[in-house]
């Protein structure tokens, strides 16, 4: 990813964080960014209107308090929304959620770590798994596990920029490749 737009999602997410503690909105704010990002993914309608250039930032504010008035969110939230786009940011959604995400969980004292793996673990090996990433990392694990058949056996374990691949899949690709 693009450093600059790191640094802005990094400065969003934490003046957002700051206002939510203020208004001990935290979780809320977390709940309703969720909910946000998630429309921002699975919705290219709504991507689309939030960035395209020929829509003014009028008719994209009266849309986002309609989505706010629906959902019931925040003012924290809808005032946020309203200055992305009077910013000209809208595109950053997205990127702000992960961002606050990772400050949230980091001061609830929380990791996210994504496994992947060719099958689904058994509840013993997620424990397991679990156990030997809060001693590694001396926090709360929220482990998000997903299926990836392409790697035919072993792990795929990502924490933020770090990753340890102990994949089948990368071990056959490094012996073909000492091979050749």
């Amino acid at each position: 990813m693009d450093d600059n737009l790191e640094i802005l999602h990094d400065r969003y997410a934490t003046a957002l964080y700051e206002i939510a503690e203020q208004d001990k909105s935290l979780d809320r704010v977390m709940q309703e960014l969720e909910v946000l990002s998630e429309l921002w993914l699975c919705d290219s309608n709504f991507r689309t209107f939030l960035t395209h250039p020929f829509i003014t930032r009028q008719e994209k504010k009266a849309v986002i308090e309609e989505i706010a008035r629906k959902k019931n969110c925040c003012g924290t939230i809808l005032n946020f929304l309203k200055f992305l786009i009077d910013s000209d940011r809208e595109s950053l959604i997205h990127g702000v959620f992960l961002r606050y995400r990772d400050i949230y969980e980091l001061q609830q004292n929380k990791i996210r770590v994504v496994i992947e793996s060719p099958r689904s673990l058994s509840e013993s090996e997620i424990k397991r798994l679990k156990n030997v990433l809060y001693t590694k990392f001396k926090r709360d694990i929220l482990l998000e596990e997903r299926i990836n058949s392409d790697l035919i056996a072993g792990l795929f374990i990502r924490y933020r920029d770090r990753i340890f691949d102990n994949s089948m899949r990368t071990n056959l690709d490094k012996l073909r490749e000492a091979t050749v």
